[in-house]
């Protein structure tokens, strides 16, 4: 298998050759008539487009005798010499980029205090002892993605993927975002792009496709999981996506894309940082990811939608469309992301992640957007901002706004807590309450017919009195995931917490206070492939 500095190399020559003939070509057709070189362009371009189709069919023909390691290894090839062909392009759009950057540190580095020591921090990472971390590291961030993430949707049981084939559209499945800003971000370096995880996995993406796209612009990039990118990024505009208009989507491809398979694979999400709040339209589809949903669901009949953002985007669109029958949320899941996806997408990971935030139809009916994307802060006073929504955040807000009212169901898409699995489970709690302690103890039965795991979360409803201490109908006490029932498998997990806990802050009193009240026992929310999305109870 040749070096990468090899493969390198092996790409630098074929690029100067193909540059050489140009040049030469191009002093031919300076030296002829105007007709005689609009005769010449005219044959060049029929025989480009027939050198291309006669490419593609040897590669086809060649693939069909090569041995996966071989499949992998030319299309490291083929990757390393369309990076080298695009540089230019890309020179270009970094020195731009540079541009801004040296004029936004010219206007920022007045007010941030040691931005010149920082960016003058220099560090080596080629010694044993580095290079042995990133090796270990490896097993743990893919665990951890793997656990994390989230089944939204499984409609007709479209996952795991039926056959090894898939159509893969948007330009945010060419660099999935895999940390957040700042303080957030993750290192992307070594990590599998979306493309590489299906194929490790045995996914055949289509290839005609993913040619399309690219050619169509698709090499640049819609998002980064650099810390430093991403917060010029959000200080140039955070939440905005790079979807443009699906225009490269010909009858001619689609019905390409359509014979291929009939699953495809659309990404949506956004970028956000510290310092750029969102607004609620950065929270919902663009008007181009509306047409290409439009588009895609016209020819394919199952789409599954992935979900890239860290962020509570209005996901309603899910529900509107008959041919999306799956979506898997993972967030903005680490260097190992891309993997950990493939590996739900066919099945090899069960997918038992929750969500740690209230998706509403609507993202403006959370009273938090009230100050949402207020960038001058009118409500700033001694030198802080006002959160007027108190504590009414997020499930805290929802819970109590719509407790035992029927629009709930309405309001609220995916509740906090929420995640699907490829099996069934049964519960059997006892709950033990002391003086101090409240014990509760879940029996997991796997009842369905896969390997899978499951989580246990614990609510609480704290007594209230009318007027008296402000409080949200439920509040999270615990959770606890067991681990990997087989089919007919038990496991016991134990949540555990304070009395205390239940208490709330009383202003008034200067201290926490937990009113009389009589106990009860709720049983905690089970949501499964096969149950409806329910409230967490």
């Amino acid at each position: 298998m040749a070096t990468r500095k090899e493969i390198r190399a092996e790409a630098r020559a074929r690029v100067a050759e193909e540059r050489a003939a140009k040049r030469a070509r191009r002093a031919e057709l300076k030296a002829m008539s105007p007709e005689e070189r609009k005769t010449a362009k005219a044959a060049d371009r029929a025989a480009a487009r027939e050198a291309k189709r006669t490419a593609k069919a040897e590669r086809k023909a060649a693939r069909a005798s090569m041995t996966r390691a071989e499949r992998r290894e030319a299309k490291r090839r083929e990757r390393a010499y369309r990076r080298i062909t695009h540089r230019p392009r890309r020179l270009v759009g970094w020195g731009i980029a540079a541009l801004a950057v040296v004029g936004i540190v010219v206007l920022v580095a007045p007010y941030v205090a040691g931005i010149s020591r920082v960016a003058s921090i220099t560090f080596t990472d080629d010694t044993p002892e580095a290079v042995a971390a990133r090796e270990a590291a490896v097993p743990v961030a893919e665990a951890i993605s793997d656990e994390g993430m989230v089944l939204l949707k499984n409609d007709d049981d479209v996952l795991p993927l039926a056959d090894d084939t898939v159509n893969v559209f948007s330009f945010e499945s060419f660099n999935l975002r895999l940390g957040g800003g700042g303080s957030g971000g993750a290192a992307g370096e070594g990590a599998p792009t979306l493309y590489e995880a299906l194929e490790a996995q045995g996914v055949r993406y289509n290839e005609d496709l993913y040619a399309t796209m690219e050619s169509a612009g698709a090499e640049h990039e819609t998002g980064s999981s650099n810390a430093f990118v991403q917060i010029l990024g959000a200080l140039l505009g955070g939440g905005e996506t790079g979807e443009p208009a699906p225009d490269y989507l010909t009858d001619e491809v689609l019905e390409q894309a359509a014979e291929f398979s009939d699953n495809a694979i659309i990404v949506v999400g956004n970028s956000g940082s510290e310092g750029s709040d969102f607004t609620a339209d950065t929270l919902r589809l663009t008007e181009n990811q509306v047409a290409l949903l439009d588009t895609v669901t016209s020819v394919i009949p199952n789409v599954v939608v992935i979900v890239n953002s860290g962020n509570q985007m209005e996901l309603g669109f899910l529900d509107e469309y008959p041919e999306i029958k799956g979506a898997v949320w993972m967030g903005t899941p680490g260097p190992r992301g891309p993997v950990s996806l493939a590996k739900v997408l066919t099945g090899d990971v069960n997918p038992s992640g929750r969500l740690t935030d209230t998706y509403a139809y609507d993202v403006e009916t959370a009273p938090a957007t009230e100050n949402l994307g207020n960038h001058s802060y009118e409500n700033v006073g001694r030198a802080f901002l006002d959160y007027e929504e108190g504590i009414y955040v997020g499930y805290r807000y929802y819970e109590t706004r719509y407790e035992d009212d029927e629009a709930y169901d309405e309001i609220v898409q995916f509740p906090f807590g929420y995640g699907l699995s490829y099996t069934s489970f049964d519960w059997a709690p006892e709950v033990s309450v002391g003086d101090d302690e409240v014990t509760v103890d879940v029996t997991v039965t796997n009842t369905g017919d896969v390997a899978g795991k499951d989580v246990v979360e614990v609510y609480f409803s704290a007594p209230y009195t009318p007027g008296g201490i402000e409080k949200s109908a439920i509040e999270l006490a615990g959770y606890a995931k067991t681990e990997e029932l087989q089919p007919g498998a038990s496991d016991t997990v134990t949540v555990t917490f304070d009395v205390r806990d239940m208490a709330s802050w009383d202003t008034a009193a200067g201290n926490y206070v937990l009113e009389a009240g009589s106990t009860t026992s709720r049983s905690a929310p089970t949501c499964t492939a096969r149950c409806s999305p329910s409230r967490p109870r």
